[in-house]
C-alpha cells in the first residue's frame, strides 16, 4: 500500500498524517475525502458501548450515496469475536423509517440496521449485521472483504428501487 506523508491533519493539527490509497491517518485520527464530502473521526475506535469496540473500516461513496463498513469486537463475550457490519445511506424521503418497511423489498440482505451516527449526523442509513449462527457457520462472511461486497450489492439494489 502507498503510504505519503502529508504533515499536520488540518482538523487535530496534529502531526505525521499519512496518506494512503483509501484513507489519511495519523494516530487514531482518520479522515475520508469522498467527492464533496470530509468526514473526520479524531479516534477510529469510535465507541465503547455495550462492552464492544465499534471501529470504522472504511467510508466509500457508491453510485452517489454514502456506504460504510463498520467493525465491532465485543470484550466481555469474545466467544463472540470480531465480525463487520455495512451500512448504505438511504434516501431523505426515508430519513427516520423503520428498515423493517423495507426487509421485504430487499434481497440482498436481512436489514438490522436504520438510524444515523454521529460523524454523519445528517444522513440516515440502512444496514446489516454478521453476528448471527449462519455466519459462525460461514465465518468468511463476517470478513471485512465480504462485508465490503454485500454493503455495495446492498447500495446497487437500494438505488434500484429508489430506497
Amino acid at each position: 500500500m502507498e503510504k505519503k506523508r502529508l504533515g499536520k491533519c488540518p482538523y487535530c493539527n496534529e502531526g505525521n498524517v499519512i496518506k494512503t490509497k483509501r484513507n489519511m491517518v495519523h494516530g487514531g485520527c482518520l479522515w475520508w475525502r469522498l467527492d464533496m464530502l470530509e468526514v473526520h473521526v479524531k479516534n477510529t475506535e469510535i465507541e465503547r458501548v455495550h462492552e464492544r469496540d465499534v471501529i470504522i473500516k472504511e467510508i466509500f461513496v457508491h453510485k452517489n450515496r454514502v456506504c460504510m463498513v463498520i467493525e465491532m469486537r465485543f470484550l466481555l463475550t469474545p466467544s463472540i469475536g470480531t465480525y463487520c457490519n455495512g451500512y448504505v445511506q438511504t434516501l431523505p424521503k426515508n430519513k427516520g423509517k423503520s428498515y423493517d418497511r423495507f426487509n421485504r423489498r430487499i434481497k440482498t440482505e436481512e436489514l438490522t440496521f436504520g438510524g444515523t451516527y454521529e460523524w454523519l449526523p445528517d444522513m440516515y442509513f440502512f444496514g446489516f449485521d454478521t453476528v448471527h449462527s449462519w455466519n459462525d457457520i460461514h465465518p468468511e462472511s463476517k470478513t471485512f472483504k465480504n462485508v465490503k461486497k454485500k454493503t455495495i450489492e446492498l447500495c446497487e439494489e437500494m438505488v434500484k428501487k429508489g430506497i
